[in-house]
């Protein structure tokens, strides 16, 4: 189901999901940069910053900052930052994230699993997976 603005060119055909905001994990990041304006520029590796979790915000927890971020999802999401500081040291970043919305194996679109979609054409040739040998 989607949700558009009014148009008398209204399309009753679901546009295609290209981005998402999803919740991004960043683990390595120095408690210099455990700010909103750090982890915000951190961010923008993976794609537009949207907020800080709040036990971010309140640094409950320098092990994992997490951040809502809208990420490209045509593109393949980043597992590692690599940043640098003014002395010139390099710090990497490990990015994980905790959920992503599910891609469909069969038609590639964004929000169901291969099993539930209804645009994929059933292939006829194709031989079933386990098969029953008759003695």
């Amino acid at each position: 189901m989607f949700v558009t603005p009014w148009s008398s060119e209204f399309s009753p055909e679901e546009p295609q999901l290209t981005s998402a905001v999803v919740p991004v994990e960043l683990r390595g990041v120095s408690y210099l940069l455990f700010n909103k304006k750090s982890l915000s520029r951190l961010a923008t590796a993976v794609g537009k910053p949207v907020s800080l979790a709040t036990e971010t915000e309140r640094k409950e927890n320098f092990e994992v900052a997490k951040l809502w971020v809208r990420v490209n999802l045509l593109t393949e999401l980043p597992k590692r930052i690599v940043t640098g500081f003014s002395n010139g040291r390099e710090v990497d970043i490990y990015v994980s994230y905790p959920w992503l919305p599910v891609k469909c194996d069969g038609c590639g679109r964004f929000g169901h699993e291969f099993m539930g979609c209804s645009l994929t054409i059933p292939d006829r040739n194709r031989q079933p997976r386990h098969t029953r040998q008759d003695a």
